[in-house]
């Protein structure tokens, strides 16, 4: 291996083709994508917003102006201008999938859109191809933010097929890395563009992702001790405990660890909803909580929660919240008759198995089941006998004001409002200008979904990540990211 080469434990397996900014259901999408491409403006470690794709975004009116980075470049030399953007948008819009917000109804609510070369009317580019221009009937508050999600990465037009709108590949990409190769096993190898913003020569040029865990979630672990990788990064499937212990006993291992930013959640589907009342929810989380904790009570920085949103962050309840929440709780019995049937999915926690004893003593009738998909963002349930009626799950439900982790949630059905109602209150909120008032209106969203036994929190803890030195790390301590050119090789 070279110097500036990573190896990097990576928990898919799938072909560079699988990777698309507008499907992005879980983590490890995101963190391809997000070494990949670049969106037009981006968070810092810090989490102050800047510039990206481009150098410049402003409001001039009801305007929002991006002046595009000047000899920005593929590794193809293709120029990246603002007519990339532009179409990139338009084909989110057509598509209809991202999880992170949605463009159509700001820009152009009323227009039917089904190719590229539809007209928006709320998209105009100007100064010859160097400024995209983004119209609106009120200036959005949330339009930047919004625009840091790795849904709105920008692709290069040569790398769209204008018919079917399928992204070609991703060897011209707008971000820093682009794939070099690639294997039928799901092994890939990115270069670092050089002609890309944040390049640098300290960071890895050459990054190997190794499909790791897919069948043992404890492989990363072996192979970073056998030198056989150098990356563990926050979307794999070793827990963050593990990580921590692993570093504590490995002086030549970097560790990474963020806020406890980690909730530990048991979510009731509609079907789930339909199925039991609001007692019994609460009955059913109040003990699966108990499980979780005193099954992880001997391990490190797995603290319990009452609070889906991070008690340091923006979100959190007030004291009077709480205190109706804790009496709720306070109040439930263990009615649930231990010999109802349910089906249950714990998504993408290996280290919470569906076989520990306590979840089958407490719930014998209930088939628990680990996957690698959400409910709520997916339709494919051709017969409803294959819906869970709850999952356990380990979202990051965000420390600081973010309409990104917002919109999806609320398309994944975290919280308590579903379809239009959902739509609906997040058009109100987006058109709040007054931070505190919207803070008061995600609080009662975040109450009402407790009290209703939609999501019920468990427990939380950091995400972290492991490096072989002399790597070092610059990731976001209040962002879960994997942002591999912030790595460090002096």
């Amino acid at each position: 291996m070279g110097a500036r080469e990573l190896r990097v434990a990576f928990p898919y397996n799938k072909p560079v083709s699988f990777y698309d900014p507008i499907k992005i259901q879980l983590s490890p999408e995101y963190t391809f994508l997000e070494n990949t491409i670049s969106p037009l403006v981006e968070y810092t470690p810090s989490g102050e917003l800047v510039s990206a794709v481009a150098v410049q975004f402003y409001w001039v009116g009801n305007e929002a102006h991006f002046k595009i980075r000047k000899n920005l470049r593929t590794i193809d030399d293709q120029i990246i201008d603002a007519k990339d953007v532009e179409l990139t948008f338009k084909r989110i819009m057509i598509v209809g999938t991202n999880t992170h917000g949605d463009l159509k109804d700001m820009l152009c609510p009323n227009t039917k859109m089904s190719s590229l070369d539809d007209d928006c009317p709320g998209i105009e580019i100007r100064d010859n191809d160097t400024t995209l221009v983004l119209k609106f009937n009120q200036k959005k508050i949330f339009l930047f933010p919004m625009l840091a999600a790795i849904d709105f990465g920008i692709i290069p037009r040569g790398s769209i097929d204008k018919k079917n709108l399928d992204i070609t590949g991703y060897r011209n990409t707008s971000g820093p890395y682009f794939v070099l190769n690639e294997d039928k096993n799901g092994n890939i190898e990115l270069a670092a563009n050089p002609n890309h913003f944040h390049f640098k020569k300290t960071m890895p040029q050459h990054i190997f992702l190794v499909p790791v865990g897919i069948k043992n979630p404890e492989e990363s672990l072996a192979l970073l001790s056998q030198n056989k990788i150098d990356l563990i990064t926050t979307v794999d499937q070793v827990s963050h405990d593990r990580m921590i212990r692993y570093a504590q006993k490995n002086s030549n291992i970097h560790l990474h660890k963020t806020l406890p930013l980690r909730t530990f959640a048991v979510t009731f589907t509609q079907k789930g909803q339909k199925r039991f009342s609001i007692t019994e929810r609460l009955s059913i989380g109040a003990k699966l909580k108990e499980i979780f904790l005193t099954t992880f009570e001997n391990h490190d920085e797995y603290e319990p929660s009452e609070q889906l949103f991070s008690v340091f962050g923006e979100a959190a309840l007030t004291k009077k919240q709480l205190d109706a929440i804790r009496y709720k709780f306070s109040s439930v019995q263990n009615i649930l008759n231990p010999n109802k049937k349910m089906l249950a999915w714990i998504v993408r926690m290996e280290f919470f198995k569906p076989d520990t004893p306590a979840l089958k003593t407490n719930f014998p009738k209930t088939v628990f089941l680990a996957v690698n998909k959400v409910p709520g963002l997916l339709d494919f349930f051709k017969n409803k006998e294959d819906e869970p009626d709850f999952i356990v799950s380990g979202p990051d439900m965000g420390f600081l004001e973010d309409i990104g982790l917002l919109s999806y949630y609320l398309g994944a059905g975290y919280f308590h409002l579903y379809k239009k109602d959902a739509d609906d209150w997040l058009r109100k909120y987006m058109s709040v200008e007054d931070k505190k008032k919207r803070m008061n209106l995600t609080r009662v969203l975040h109450f009402n979904t407790i009290a209703e036994g939609v999501s019920i929190p468990m427990a939380v803890s950091p995400y972290t990540a492991l490096v072989r030195k002399p790597w070092s790390f610059d990731l976001s301590k209040v962002q879960a990211s994997d942002a591999i050119w912030r790595l460090n090789r002096e």
